[in-house]
């Protein structure tokens, strides 16, 4: 036999396909200073320097749980220092997408109208978690 006559060999692997898999989310938001020093000190104690996304993942999956969320949402004082703030990027596990998933659509079921959900509800996420530490 000839090697242009070969007949391909193919690999089998027993395995589940990767595409049916959950994916998580990256989120872009505009976060003050102040809120992005006080959230980065609390991330370093307890995680390190690298987890912040992890932090900010847990955070929104917290904020969620409480029964009143949706009334932290654009609050008077939720605006305050957003100038001079920076856009940074966190990712998402598949629980952490799901629940900002859910908060926007009941977000935007009360208000179709409201513009920057996304931005709003990690802000709060950022902010309760940091009133009320995890487990309380």
């Amino acid at each position: 036999m000839t090697k242009q006559n070969k007949k391909p060999r193919t690999l089998k692997i027993n395995a589940e396909p990767i595409v049916g898999q959950a994916q998580g989310r990256a989120v872009r938001v505009v976060i003050p200073a102040w809120l992005l020093r006080e959230m980065d000190a609390q991330v370093e104690e307890e995680y390190g320097k690298r987890g912040r996304s992890r932090w900010v993942d847990e955070a929104v999956i917290d904020l969620v749980q409480y029964p009143d969320w949706k009334d932290c949402l654009f609050a008077p004082n939720s605006a305050l220092g957003t100038e001079g703030g920076s856009t940074k990027q966190f990712s998402l596990s598949p629980a952490g997408a799901e629940a900002l998933e859910k908060a926007i659509a009941e977000v935007r079921r009360d208000n179709p109208y409201v513009e920057g959900v996304i931005s709003e509800i990690v802000r709060t996420a950022i902010s309760q978690r940091l009133l009320r530490p995890r487990g309380r």
